[in-house]
């Protein structure tokens, strides 16, 4: 696929082990390091060796999407459609605009609320 794709949950991409003795006289694998990829990673399915029905599986699923996670502040406790959601809502200029984006905002899928936020910071930054 051509598009950038871009990691909306944490993802494990291998690391390094080590084998260690372990009490029954065998061998046990103790893992050292860790690769985890955050969220809004860029990545790719030949990046991440996923089969194409995986890969399929993480799109439908929203574990990789074609839109970056947005950039929210740390220690956030809000789920990035709350967060896209509260953006757009506060870029409107009167309560009644602020209403109509909220309820415009919870029908539309997420790519769309990213998508509308994007326009509305464009806007008010030509303003």
């Amino acid at each position: 696929m051509a598009d950038t794709f871009y990691l909306w949950s944490p993802m494990r991409n291998g690391g390094k082990f080590e084998m260690v003795p372990n009490s029954l006289g065998g061998e046990r694998r103790v893992v050292t390091e860790r690769n985890i990829l955050p969220v809004g990673s860029k990545v790719s399915q030949s990046e991440l060796k996923a089969s194409d029905e995986q890969w399929q599986e993480w799109i439908d699923g929203g574990v990789v999407r074609n839109y970056p996670y947005p950039e929210m502040p740390a220690g956030s406790s809000d789920s990035p459609v709350d967060f896209l959601t509260a953006q757009l809502t506060g870029a409107a200029s009167s309560e009644e605009e602020r209403m109509v984006a909220a309820m415009q905002a919870a029908t539309l899928p997420t790519e769309e609320v990213y998508r509308t936020t994007e326009e509305a910071k464009k806007a008010a930054q030509k303003q």
